[in-house]
């Protein structure tokens, strides 16, 4: 299978039937390398093994359940089957035949139960942000899985904690060619960094298998322009003051619309938070242009300009429960703006943000003084924001702010 194949175990581990093994990355990075010296329960180079058969370990008991569950069953005993949902398939297609019809597509683990990539494991479900993350132009589909009887708390409508178990997956593709997905599986029932383990798979160039990628990440894969970023950059983003459990672009504010594919109403529905949040209270304030420049920037910035210690103390993060445009982070740490009391904002702000010049964070009506708008232009120097992710323009989101600066602030 690919677990033994790919991953370096020994077949012979198929044959214990008192110990169930989950592999996961040290969450640490992206992703990692796995060393075959270690396979009794220690540590290897980005990967931790963790023997489920001590009934003194909860939260490994309900980690492999979940696993299990994701995975479509399989013996408990079969490295095999737990890890890809073994089936008798499965091991023929492994045995070496001759015919063996058409090859087996192995996609990121846990995801797909068919040979074609196409076919969900159970409980997998898609979904897609209401405001999307620029990613020099390629396609993503995004998918989570949230253990049979898990609850995320939302006791904190916009710092989720999510149940141990929860994986999420986000392909990235170019012109249908799928190039990468990555995986961040919580491990623990704590939060925050520790408690996730985090991975990138590669696709190869007949998108039938997948290769773990190391922490130095892959630059132009499958001969295109798009990057796997390294464990650098992925800290750089999830490690955050803006996220309490690392996920980024699954919550509130991102999940508040009636027509995505996953939304806060479907999550309530199916009791899979700890407290209800409307989509009403959730939903972002203002005009429609205003609208959609607070969304996007939020979804394209507001990771390292927001939270408790918002990058240079500008703001960006949106939150539940504003219902003005005057009460939104951006408006009050860009703009320094209050409420006119006639359903509008005064910006009074005139400091400049680079020293000696004119330029501000956003000077209304003029993208030429406004610090975001020229930010977002640069590539490939140190003014480029976001600094990460992206070689190229997003010139629907440049439109974007510079309609909303140049008449809809």
């Amino acid at each position: 299978m690919r677990t033994a194949r790919k991953w370096g175990l020994d077949r012979g581990l198929k044959s214990v039937s008192a110990t169930v093994v989950v592999i996961a990355m040290v969450a640490t990075g992206c992703s990692g390398t796995f060393d075959e010296s270690v396979v009794d329960g220690g540590h290897a180079d980005g990967m931790v093994l963790a023997d489920m058969g001590d009934p003194a370990s909860d939260d490994a008991a309900t980690l492999t359940d979940a696993m299990a569950s994701v995975d479509g069953g399989g013996d408990s005993g079969d490295i095999g089957a737990a890890m890809d949902g073994g089936t008798d398939a499965d091991t023929a297609m492994d045995s070496g035949g001759d015919d063996q019809g058409p090859p087996r597509c192995e996609g990121p683990p846990g995801l797909y139960v068919d040979g074609s990539c196409t076919e969900l494991a159970p409980g997998v479900r898609p979904f897609r942000p209401r405001f999307q993350l620029w990613s020099d132009a390629a396609e993503k589909e995004r998918f989570v899985f949230i253990p049979e009887n898990g609850v995320i708390d939302t006791s904190n409508p916009d710092r989720w904690v999510f149940p141990m178990g929860t994986i999420f997956w986000k392909t990235f593709s170019r012109g249908g060619v799928r190039l990468e997905t990555r995986i961040l599986t919580k491990t623990s029932a704590s939060e925050g960094m520790d408690s996730w383990t985090f991975q990138t798979h590669a696709w190869n160039q007949t998108q039938d298998d997948v290769t773990l990628v190391g922490v130095d990440g892959i630059e132009n894969v499958l001969g295109t322009t798009h990057d796997i970023p390294s464990r650098e950059d992925c800290l750089a983003c999830h490690a955050t003051s803006a996220t309490r459990d690392v996920v980024l672009g699954f919550g509130a504010i991102q999940l508040a619309d009636f027509n995505l594919p996953l939304s806060l109403d479907d999550l309530d529905v199916a009791g899979e938070m700890t407290n209800d949040i409307s989509i009403v209270a959730a939903a972002t304030p203002g005009t429609t242009v205003q609208r959609n420049a607070l969304g996007y920037l939020h979804a394209n910035c507001g990771h390292c300009h927001g939270g408790a210690s918002p990058q240079v103390g500008l703001n960006m993060q949106l939150l539940v429960g504003q219902t003005n445009v005057c009460q939104t982070n951006m408006y009050l740490t860009a703009l320094g703006a209050t409420d006119n009391g006639a359903g509008g904002c005064t910006t009074p702000r005139t400091d400049s943000f680079w020293g000696g010049t004119e330029i501000l964070r956003v000077a209304p009506n003029s993208i030429a003084n406004s610090a975001v708008h020229l930010r977002m232009s640069a590539r490939g120097n140190a003014n480029q924001m976001p600094p990460r992710g992206t070689e190229e323009q997003d010139e629907t989101g440049l439109t974007t702010i510079q309609t909303w600066i140049m008449g809809g602030i």
